[in-house]
């Protein structure tokens, strides 16, 4: 049901009251935990506070005194503050940043029936979740105890984080304490996290006690009814009643006529009378008045009720059946469906939906129309808003405009409406003003606390209650409600069960099973319930039928109607209650009906008296069970733990009967003498059978026998048959006779009872071995002989028939057999009889075969079971679209599974060949579709098919569905939950309408609205992928002669809340539906488009607007990918192998295969994979090598690396090998160093590096005179080197000194890369221009690197200059 929208009174979580019925969330055993504080004696006058230290003034310095803290007061998250006093000195402040829901309680008495007001200021900063506020809780006996608590009272009032403002905010509540409470334990708590401030909290008594407790058994007296009842109990202060005296009347409000009079001698008895309300006007009110009088006979105190007589709703029966088009109808309702839901619900069985919460007839009328469609019924909210007696008009103008259409089957007045808060008078004037509107249709209303139900069921038609047990209460909850509801409303109203069918964590963290459901469905059922729904369809992410609980939902509508039809067309002939078992019996024709149920987790045994003796018992509904022929005259029923059975009973008498009737109307059939006599003796013997089971003391072992020799007649008249000529008389007498044979044969094999049995209790298919165990108990005296028993199995199984014959088995003795069968193709999935047919005679009465048949259902299961977790696939674009398959294993070893795809052409599927299932494992497989980009809207039909150990057990659709439309709910058909509003539209103050739509039912509108100067429709937003472009498409009907109306793109980030622009698309003025398009390159910036529909403030008539959308146009780049080579150049200085890269970037939105091959020069390789996978916009790096000859020559060569996708070279990307002997890294100094301040690969020191002098290239190095630096040196890196070489270093000098030494030179480094082996020097000319200068060195076997020195000594007396240096190895003869 839809929770309270009311400004600051709110019940704990989405649902309404039914979290209040849970003491405090997730906390039940919360009474147990709070220590007792001792409360103040009960006020005894109006204005007295009973809150103890309520404003926070008394502490022991760090704790206020008379409160009771949440997990202590060392609990960091409460805190005594002068930051959070509202008023005087400290104020409370609870803050947590976790679930905990952290609070403060203290006890206090009350009196039943005493009215108070409950206030406390509270503050809050920063707030999420829950909210804060408080909660009441009511114990008697003087003590809180668990055992003591009155459940159906508790109430959790508190402001939402929504309703915070920042600063001090009154909650106030006024309650009556209930029936026998004693304490109020009060919390103050906080619901989520942030910080609130609690000050000033008070509980102040405003009303006493009434004296007179008044109740009249209806508000409401239906027409026909010719009596109802008065009630009154009374109460004093001072504890003496006996002195006191109490009168009672009944008159017409309009004219005071007196209609009942009653008086009390003694006001310490009740008061109860009855009257006779066909006195009453019909539609006009009457009050019930009591007064009690004092011993003077002064009234001390008045009470009155207002009561008044009405017509039925012509759609109720007297007895509470629901009636539509005359017929008896059994609701089963479900809550929060969407209408996209609509066409699937009756799998379910659900035959009624809550209608949407709205305030438009408009949308009402469409979901009625799409119910309509799908032959379902419609409870119509009225309560919009959470509003009954400010719905006058809203209410007036529904039930008038909306009467008779043919889906409306009730008016829902509130929803839970005294725990929301709705006075009596209120409903009780919405009640009579949708009668003076509608006879026919009967009002729903629904309460979940059980105190509310006797006021809630007068008020309405149809009462409904809804009690979810899961996970805080025991199930047993769910029948002791129908036990009260029933009890409220009595046998003229129907009352329904709203079941809990939802998963809403953290309020309902637990999902009920298909077998706690029944269980819930048994309960409400077998008291007296006409109807049920299902709460709730879709719930807060929840979806019903996506859920585990569908599938059995779906089984279970046979049951339901099954159950339906008996509680509104079969006749309730026995109904009991056992320890924590409940079982009902109805007689439908000659049939009787069983269903019980266990609520406990024990087995427990029930013995149903069945009003006959003799029967053959058929257990229709949960488990598996062989059928019976009993003797007896009741129905034992063994129930496993919260097990709920049905079964069918078929009375002996009741055969006999049918085989008497088929004699009756088969005497005519020949008037051959033998057949008249025959037939005549017949009917004597089914005459005696039914004497012996139908008498004061029924005799069925009588029965038996005759039967058996009312067999052997029905015998001789078949040989006799068998000999008349062919033709439609024979015809008709064998079958005659056939059926009066099937009719007898139960009845005359009572004593032989069959156990049929299959080990490991389903029936597996795909060649699994089945054991299936016959047992057969002669009860008999006798023995039995040619004992003959077939075992026939279902048709799909393609198994033949296994029998079992014995030439006699004793009296009193039994015997068993086992049979093995196999199948071989999968079958359906479902429920499948196996049956024995068992044929024998008594010893005693030898040439009369008896036959009976007794049979068990069994569950069919595959091997294993197969699911698609992703039955239907969407999508807008081509692409690769994942989908899960979920195997479960069902049997005890492993099995062998291959899933096979088949697509449609063009289409591709991808998924793990095979594996192994292990005996009881569940595994997911995941597998990829592969959609072209060419790909079209449509619906595509792919297949898996699942085979374990080579036989195929499913083969499961899978359903791909293209829709390249990017806006959901583009043609407005989708509604909301409540069905007020378009799914994923923002209306504002557009108009959902069915007026007029240019394709499907629906369209939007917007209206001229002078005053508003943003009115828009906007759509949810729409992520985009970069680059590319996006059209809006959409039609628009035009009512406008003046100003703008217009379609638009709205480019957004930052999720959406940042506008970074819109473009819009004006609309013709004065037009009939057009179409309109426009086209948008977003920006990089930009992560969202959304759509909006806007009208300006000078338009002067509606515009409406249907079919949009929105299409992402693929940015198609020139190439599909870009190449480029890592590095550009390999360097390499002799022969060898050369790593390179090519990174390889997409630049498209789908996957590429690409295959590279290289062209080299000749005499070198080039090394790469021949294939690699791109994915849509990723970039892959692709590792080569280079081989280059030895014998290469020192130059720069030209390769070429081709990449080829989709059929076509895309890229070629160039590289070159440049071949240099020179081993010396940076010869030119060309190359920066990292900071730029020198050349790379050489320690410079004192050296300088400038542009101003240089051999070739921008830069040289040079020394400067420096007289006092001894060794003035420039340094290359180490350079390896191999043995049986020798360097030659060459280089040139421009050595600009007269005096002094300029050298070039070579170091000879060991390995450590440290110690100097040798320097080699060769000196230059001074006072020269460019000279090149060479030397050779070979180095010693201790040397593992070489080093290039330049030096210029302190005798020089110019600047030096050194460029363009090499260092080659020359390998030795």
């Amino acid at each position: 049901m839809y929770g309270s929208n009311s400004s600051f009174l709110r019940k704990m979580g989405p649902l309404g009251a039914k979290a209040a019925l849970i003491a405090c969330l997730l906390s039940l055993l919360l009474p147990l935990l709070v220590p007792a504080a001792v409360p103040l004696a009960v006020a005894a006058d109006i204005g007295d506070d009973l809150i103890q230290n309520g404003g926070f003034e008394q502490s022991d310095g760090s704790a206020p005194l008379n409160w009771i803290p949440f997990q202590g007061w060392s609990n960091p998250e409460l805190a005594l503050t002068t930051d959070a006093a509202r008023t005087g000195t400290n104020g409370f402040r609870i803050r947590t940043q976790q679930q905990t829901k952290p609070w403060i309680a203290q006890d206090i008495l009350v009196e039943e029936g005493v009215t108070y007001e409950v206030s406390a200021w509270v503050k809050g900063f920063d707030m999420e979740g829950g909210g804060a506020g408080y909660k009441l809780e009511f114990y008697k006996n003087g003590q809180r105890t668990s055992a003591n608590h009155i459940l159906g009272y508790d109430s959790t009032y508190k402001f939402l984080p929504s309703e915070i403002t920042g600063d001090w905010q009154n909650l106030k509540l006024t309650f009556t304490a209930p029936p026998e409470a004693t304490i109020l334990c009060l919390f103050v708590r906080q619901y989520g996290t942030g910080t609130v401030y609690f000050d000033d909290i008070s509980i102040v008594l405003k009303k006493q006690r009434a004296m007179i407790e008044l109740t009249t058994d209806e508000s409401f007296y239906y027409s026909e009814l010719t009596e109802g009842r008065v009630g009154a109990s009374f109460y004093s202060r001072d504890g003496h009643l006996e002195n006191k005296s109490a009168q009672a009347r009944i008159y017409r409000e309009s004219t005071g006529v007196t209609i009942a009079t009653y008086s009390l001698a003694g006001a310490d008895q009740p008061l109860d009378f009855a009257f006779d309300p066909t006195l009453m006007v019909k539609d006009e009110p009457y009050r019930v008045e009591v007064r009690l009088l004092d011993g003077a006979g002064a009234e001390l105190e008045k009470a009155e009720e207002t009561v008044f007589r009405i017509d039925r709703p012509t759609m109720l029966r007297e007895d509470g059946t629901i009636m539509v088009d005359g017929e008896p109808f059994f609701p089963v309702a479900a809550y929060h469906v969407r209408r996209t839901d609509y066409p699937y619900v009756g799998l379910a069985g659900v035959n009624t939906v809550q209608g949407g919460v709205t305030d438009k007839v408009s949308v009402m009328r469409g979901t009625l129309d799409a119910a309509q469609q799908n032959g379902l019924k419609v409870l119509v909210p009225l309560y919009a808003n959470m509003n009954v007696k400010e719905n006058v008009y809203l209410t007036q103008d529904f039930v008038t405009n909306l009467k008779d259409h043919p889906a409306v089957l009730a008016w829902m007045i509130m929803d839970e409406p005294i725990q929301n808060n709705k006075t009596k008078e209120e409903l009780a004037d919405a009640y009579r003003l949708i009668r003076s509107l509608d006879s026919k249709h009967p009002t729903y209303m629904v309460e979940a606390p059980a105190a509310a139900y006797e006021t809630v069921s007068k008020l309405t038609d149809i009462f409904a209650t809804d009690v979810y047990p899961f996970p805080y209460n025991p199930i047993s909850a769910v029948g002791e409600s129908a036990i009260r509801a029933k009890q409220a409303a009595g046998n003229r109203k129907p009352v329904l069960n709203v079941l809990q069918a939802m998963y809403n964590p953290p309020v309902w963290p637990h999902l009920p099973t298909i077998g706690e459901l029944r269980n819930m469905a048994y309960q409400s059922l077998l008291n007296g319930a006409q109807g049920m729904a299902y709460y709730s369809f879709n719930e807060n992410g929840f979806e019903l039928r996506q859920s585990a609980l569908w599938p059995g939902l779906v089984e279970f509508r046979e049951e339901t109607e099954l159950l339906g039809g008996l509680i509104t067309g079969a006749e309730r002939i026995g109904h009991g209650q056992g320890q924590d078992t409940y079982w009902t019996l109805w007689q439908d024709g000659d049939e009787l009906y069983v269903a019980a149920v266990n609520t406990s987790a024990q087995a427990r045994q029930v013995a149903v008296p069945l009003g006959i003796t003799g029967y053959r018992a058929e257990l229709l509904y949960g488990d598996s069970r062989t059928t019976r022929d009993e003797q007896d005259d009741e129905l034992a029923i063994g129930l496993d733990p919260l097990q709920s059975l049905t079964y069918r009973i078929t009375p002996f008498l009741a055969l006999a009967t049918h085989a008497s009737d088929t004699v009756d109307g088969a005497a005519e059939l020949s008037s051959d003498t033998y057949w008249s006599t025959r037939i005549s003796q017949l009917d004597s013997k089914l005459d005696d059978i039914a004497d012996s089971l139908q008498g004061s003391v029924p005799d069925t072992a009588s029965a038996s026998e005759d039967a058996v020799d009312a067999l052997g007649l029905v015998g001789e008249l078949t040989d006799w048959a068998a000999q008349l000529p062919d033709g439609s008389t024979k015809q008709q007498i064998v079958a005659a006779l056939k059926q009066i044979g099937q009719s007898l044969s139960p009845i005359a094999g009572a004593y032989v009872k069959a156990e049929l049995e299959l080990a490991g209790g389903r029936i597996v298919g795909q060649e699994q071995p089945n054991e299936l165990t016959v047992s057969l108990d002669n009860g008999a005296s006798v023995d039995l002989q040619n004992v003959r028993v077939t075992v026939n199995y279902p048709e799909p199984f393609g198994s033949e028939p296994d029998v079992w014959t014995m030439s006699q088995l004793g009296g009193g003795l039994t015997d068993s057999e086992t049979f093995d069968f196999r199948i071989g193709s999968p079958v359906t999935q479902g429920r499948y009889s196996l049956k024995a047919s068992i044929a024998f005679e008594y010893a005693d009465k030898p040439g009369i075969p008896v036959s009976v048949e007794h049979w068990i259902s069994y569950d069919y299961m595959d091997l294993l079971v197969a699911e698609s977790l992703t039955p239907v696939i969407e999508a807008n674009k081509g692409g690769e679209y994942p989908f899960t398959v979920r195997l479960s294993s069902n049997v005890t070893r492993d099995l062998q599974v291959t899933l096979e795809t088949e697509a449609p052409l063009g289409i591709t599927m991808q998924l793990p060949a095979g594996l192994t299932l292990a005996s009881g494992q569940q595994t997911s497989v995941t597998g990829t579709v592969y959609l072209p980009m060419s790909v079209t809207d449509g619906v595509y039909e792919a297949t898996i098919r699942v085979k374990a150990d080579g036989k195929l057990v499913r083969s499961l659709p899978l359903q791909i569905v293209i829709n390249q439309n990017l806006l959901p709910n583009a043609g407005f058909e989708e509604a909301t939950i409540l069905g007020t509003a378009p799914d994923g539209w923002g209306m504002r103050q557009g108009v959902w309408t069915r007026d007029t739509s240019h394709g499907g039912d629906y369209s939007v509108s917007l209206l001229p609205d002078p005053a508003n100067a943003w009115n828009v429709i906007a759509s949810g937003v729409i992520p985009i992928q970069a680059g590319n472009k996006y059209a809006l498409r959409g039609w628009v009907k035009n009512g406008s002669t003046t100003g703008e109306v217009a379609i638009g793109l709205r480019q957004s980030n930052n999720s959406g809340s940042s506008t970074i622009g819109y473009t819009w698309k004006p609309v013709l003025t004065s037009s009939d539906w057009t179409r309109y398009e426009l086209e948008i390159v977003p920006s990089p910036t930009v992560q969202y488009v959304q759509v909006f529909l806007k009208m300006d403030q000078q338009a002067n008539g509606a515009a409406w607007f249907d079919d949009l959308y929105v299409e992402e146009i693929p940015y198609e780049p020139e190439y599909a990918f870009d190449a480029e080579a890592v590095p550009a150049t390999v360097v390499a200085t002799e022969g060898g192998q050369f790593p390179f890269s090519v990174n390889v970037t997409s630049n498209v939105s789908r996957s590429l295969q690409v295959t590279l091959d290289a062209d080299a020069p000749a005499g070198m390789t080039v090394q790469l994979p021949s294939q690699i996978s791109l994915p849509a916009y990723q970039q892959t790096t692709v590792n080569g090598t280079v081989y280059v000859p030895s014998s290469v020559t020192g130059s720069v060569y030209q390769a070429t690396i081709h990449l080829t996708a989709e059929g076509q070279v895309v890229r070629s990307v160039p590289f070159a090998v440049r071949i240099d002997s020179n081993l010396l890294k940076n010869p030119g100094f060309e190359q920066p160093n990292a900071q730029a301040t020198g050349p790379a690969s050489w320690l410079m020191r004192a050296g300088l590096w400038t542009p101003s002098e240089k051999h070739g290239g921008g830069y040289s190095a040079s020394f400067a005179p420096d007289p006092a630096n001894a060794w003035n040196i420039i340094v290359s890196d180490l350079i390896p080197t191999q043995p049986g070489s020798k360097y030659v270093v060459r280089g040139w000098v421009k050595n600009g000194s007269t005096t002094g030494s300029v050298s070039l030179g070579l170091r000879q480094v060991k390995e450590d890369m440290v110690s100097t082996v040798k320097y080699t020097w060769h000196a230059t000319q001074n006072n020269t221009d460019w000279t090149q200068y060479e030397f050779e060195v070979t180095p010693s076997a201790t040397a593992k690197y070489v080093q290039v020195f330049l030096w210029s000594d302190a005798a020089a007396n110019g600047t030096s200059s050194f460029d363009d240096l090499v260092v080659e190895r020359i390998p030795l003869p």
